[in-house]
C-alpha cells in the first residue's frame, strides 16, 4: 500500500499489475522500473507484476526487467493499482476474467484504451471503481510521451498525484476534460506521425535542393528536436517563435509565403480534424 506523510508519499511498497505486456506495457515498464527520475527512483521490479498471454513475450519481459510475469491475469493479486495495456476490442472480456480477483473492489484502474471512457469502465468494475483514461504516444518508449490524462468519476485526489507522479516519470502530463479526449487523441496520439510527415517532406526537399538524403534528414529530424526544446527553455509561443525566425524579406518568410499559397496550414488542421473525428467514431463502434 501506499504511506503518506504530509505532502511526501512513499510508494516503495506499491504493487502494480500490467495486463497486457505489449509495446505500451513494455514502454511503461522501462520507465518505472529502469527510470532514476521522480516516483521511478522508488520503484524496482518487486513492485510490479505482469500478465501476458504469449510464454515467448513472458520471457523476454521478465528477462529485461526482473519483474514477475503471469499467463493469466486471474493470477494477480494485492495489486493497488491495475494498468489495463490490451486491445479495447477485448478490454471487458479480460475485465469479466478477472471479476472475483482480490484487489477488483481496491485498485486503481488506469487504462490507455481508444474510446473506452471512464463511465463504461466504472459500470464494468464492481463497487464505485475508481479509474483514470490515459492517452500516451509513440516517444513513451523512449521515457518521453505525451500523456493527456482524465479523472474518472470515483477517483480521488490522491489517485490523481499518484498517476500524475508515475506518468510524469515516462513523459509530459495534461490533465484534461475526458470529453475533450478524441481532440488530444489527434494532437498528441497522432502526433508523432505528423512529425514524420514534416521531416520526410523537409528530407525531400533537401534531396531536391542538393544535399544526402540521410544529412537532409538528420537537419529536419534534429532542427525540430531542438526547435521544441528550445521553445519549451524559453516558453515561446509559436505565434512568436514563427514571427521571431521569418524576418522581412528572408528565407524563411519566402518558405512561408511559399507554404500558406500551397494550403499547409489548411492540411494540417483538415489531418488534425479527421483524426479526430476518426476517434469519435471508433469510441462508438467499441460503445454499440
Amino acid at each position: 500500500m501506499v504511506a503518506n506523510s504530509g505532502e511526501h508519499v512513499d510508494y516503495s511498497a506499491l504493487k502494480i499489475g500490467i495486463v497486457g505486456g505489449g509495446h505500451m506495457g513494455q514502454a511503461l515498464l522501462a520507465g518505472w522500473v529502469e527510470g532514476r527520475d521522480g516516483v521511478a527512483a522508488s520503484l524496482g521490479a518487486s513492485n510490479f507484476a505482469v500478465a501476458n498471454p504469449g510464454a515467448e513475450k513472458r520471457a523476454r519481459i521478465e528477462e529485461r526487467f526482473g519483474v514477475t510475469c503471469f499467463e493469466d491475469a486471474r493470477s494477480l493479486s494485492g495489486c493497488d493499482v491495475v494498468v489495463l495495456c490490451v486491445k479495447p476490442q477485448i478490454l471487458f472480456d479480460v475485465l469479466r476474467s478477472m471479476d472475483g480477483l482480490d484487489f477488483m473492489e481496491t485498485a486503481l484502474f488506469l487504462s490507455p484504451a481508444a474510446g473506452v471512457t471512464c463511465a463504461s469502465l466504472e459500470a464494468a468494475l464492481p463497487g464505485n471503481a475508481r479509474v483514470i483514461r490515459f492517452m500516451p504516444n509513440m516517444p513513451l518508449a523512449i521515457s518521453r510521451g505525451v500523456l493527456p490524462l482524465s479523472l474518472g468519476a470515483n477517483a480521488t485526489s490522491e489517485d490523481k498525484q499518484l498517476a500524475d507522479e508515475l506518468f510524469s516519470s515516462v513523459g509530459s502530463v495534461y490533465w484534461i476534460d475526458e470529453s475533450l479526449m478524441h481532440a488530444a487523441t489527434a494532437v498528441s496520439g497522432s502526433g508523432p506521425g505528423y512529425m514524420a510527415v514534416m521531416v520526410d517532406a523537409m528530407t525531400k526537399a533537401g534531396v531536391e535542393a542538393g544535399l544526402d538524403a540521410d544529412v537532409a534528414e538528420a537537419l529536419a529530424r534534429d532542427t525540430m528536436e531542438g526547435t521544441a526544446a528550445y521553445m519549451r527553455t524559453f516558453g515561446k509561443h509559436a505565434d512568436v517563435m514563427r514571427a521571431e525566425v521569418a524576418l522581412p524579406g528572408g528565407t524563411t518568410e519566402a518558405a512561408f509565403n511559399a507554404m500558406e499559397q500551397a494550403g499547409f496550414d489548411a492540411a494540417v488542421q483538415a489531418g488534425v480534424a479527421a483524426a479526430a473525428a476518426r476517434s469519435a467514431e471508433l469510441a462508438a463502434q467499441i460503445t454499440e
